[in-house]
């Protein structure tokens, strides 16, 4: 049974979650940022139809106290606030950290705009394959660490830091989910650790790509939800990037680099690691 919270060794705000075992919905915000998109997403995730019923807990990275919109917000959802550190992907670790009723988790950034029914459990289905790791809206193939540009060099950096700190071999592509819309089940982010995070863009950028070839070094896969990136869950960064990949002719493209990607990639090593009991169906 969920308990009240212990405000005596770190900071939340509202009542008791419901029931334990729903799936949670952790949605995280800087308090630099404006608070309307926040609102937005929470009217939207209460009136779009998920497919499930599901509890929610918004992570504030924190630079002071709660201004009065995050108070009344408080006021009816769980509110966990933390030190600003690690961008979104340090408040959704501490989100699943700091829960203890949940076996699913859908991470969401404030930003977030529901584009369709169902957006729930299109994930819950996804992550559902034993070998799933993460689930995400939006894949970025790439087949080389070759840099696009300059800042490129310093993820790569970061990303070795990473690596080699938590070994994993320097064999693998760059392709990784776009950390605007994740999902994972709980048993695969206390298998894998969860997320990676780091305070620079350029670090928490290599945590993201990090995070997942992590999950691919233990056996699993990372999936997108739909064939066309954003089908459930938008997000403004990448609007003209989820239009452009509803024209045909980008789409053939897309679908030419993904088949060489699969191509170039080591076939068959998460079969190989279930087969040999390195990594279970959990």
């Amino acid at each position: 049974m969920a308990t009240l919270w212990d405000l005596t060794n770190r900071v939340r705000f509202g009542g008791r979650l419901p029931a334990p075992r729903r799936p949670l919905v952790v949605i995280s915000y800087y308090d630099q940022r404006p608070v309307e998109p926040l609102i937005a997403l929470l009217v939207q995730i209460d009136r779009v139809e998920a497919g499930a019923e599901f509890d929610v807990s918004i992570v504030v990275n924190a630079t002071g106290p709660l201004s009065h919109d995050l108070e009344e917000i408080a006021r009816t959802r769980q509110v966990l606030v933390r030190e600003n550190a690690g961008w979104n992907i340090g408040a959704w670790q501490h989100g699943w950290m700091e829960d203890e009723g949940h076996d699913f988790f859908l991470f969401l950034q404030d930003e977030c705009e529901i584009v369709g029914p169902g957006w729930l459990r299109a994930f819950m289905e996804r992550s559902r394959e034993p070998d799933v790791g993460l689930v995400g809206e939006s894949e970025t193939a790439m087949t080389s660490w070759t840099p696009i540009e300059d800042v490129f060099v310093e993820i790569r950096h970061e990303y070795l830091a990473f690596a080699e700190a938590n070994g994993i071999p320097d064999r693998y592509d760059p392709t990784h989910l776009q950390a605007t819309v994740l999902a994972a089940r709980r048993s695969v982010l206390e298998q894998s650790g969860g997320f990676l995070t780091g305070d620079s863009r350029a670090a928490a950028v290599a945590g993201e790509i990090a995070t997942g070839i992590r999950m691919l070094h233990g056996g699993r896969r990372n999936v997108q939800v739909a064939w066309l990136p954003y089908s459930y869950i938008a997000h403004p960064q990448w609007a003209d990037y989820a239009t452009l990949a509803r024209r045909p002719r980008w789409s053939v493209a897309r679908a030419a680099r993904r088949l060489r990607w699969i191509i170039l990639r080591e076939p068959g090593r998460a079969r190989r690691l279930r087969e040999s009991g390195e990594v279970g169906p959990g």
